[in-house]
């Protein structure tokens, strides 16, 4: 007899949230309470979901321009807007950060700062509470775009970068040096989380291999390879 799949689709979110040619806006996960919300984007509007039943519990302004990214904060939602980002308090605009000259494609929550990274591989640090710039880094490896970031538990100040050309760079946020930069893994870096292990980091590869990797001793402690297509999510 043929198995019946144990799960089966209920519901696509953001399907056609393609802020540039050949990319897609990321979703924003956060946890409020006993409750997950989902921030998704669709063409120039934000869309707010809950994660149980994804049923749509708000949705954003309509913009001028397709958002590029999406990074959430308690009540805030950042948009990057070409090259400005605007952050939103529901419907309405409270704060616009401006200073980068290339589209922003990658926004990242960080403590009480955002950063945001352009085409132009250009990185800047934002205080989420002014809206000022705090810093602003040139990226070293202008060949490969930066396609992940994730701040490994217990890091001060460290925030973990990989790109398309499978290097992961740990960058020190306050004093924006780089701390150390890993070889690379032979195929690009699409995700990267952090495990429940301390130092350890899930990758996400674009040749389908989803690695464990230790930080701290640089060595890969497992690797999983999935049946088909790149590791998008992790």
């Amino acid at each position: 007899m043929p198995r019946e799949p144990l799960f089966v689709p209920f519901r696509g979110l953001g399907l056609v949230s393609l802020p540039t040619e050949g990319s897609a806006c990321s979703v924003a996960v956060q946890q409020r309470g006993t409750q997950t919300f989902i921030t998704t984007s669709v063409d120039r509007q934000f869309q707010v979901f809950t994660a149980d039943k994804l049923r749509l519990a708000f949705v954003g302004p309509q913009m001028k321009a397709k958002i590029g990214a999406l990074a959430v904060h308690g009540d805030i939602t950042f948009t990057a807007r070409g090259q400005d980002i605007i952050a939103f308090h529901r419907q309405e605009a409270v704060a616009t950060f401006s200073g980068h000259v290339s589209d922003v494609y990658q926004l990242f929550v960080f403590g009480d700062s955002l950063i945001s990274i352009a085409e132009d591989q250009t990185m800047h640090v934002w205080s989420m509470s002014d809206a000022t710039r705090l810093g602003t880094l040139e990226l070293t490896n202008r060949e490969a775009s930066v396609t992940s970031m994730c701040h490994p538990h217990t890091y001060l100040n460290k925030l973990l970068l990989g790109d398309d050309s499978g290097v992961m760079t740990l960058l020190n946020v306050r004093t924006l040096r780089t701390i150390f930069t890993f070889p690379s893994f032979g195929s690009g870096i699409l995700c990267i989380e952090q495990s429940p292990a301390l130092d350890v980091v899930a990758v996400g590869l674009a040749d389908g291999r989803i690695l464990l990797h230790n930080l701290k001793t640089n060595a890969t402690l497992l690797q999983f390879t999935q049946s088909e297509g790149p590791v998008t999510s992790l």
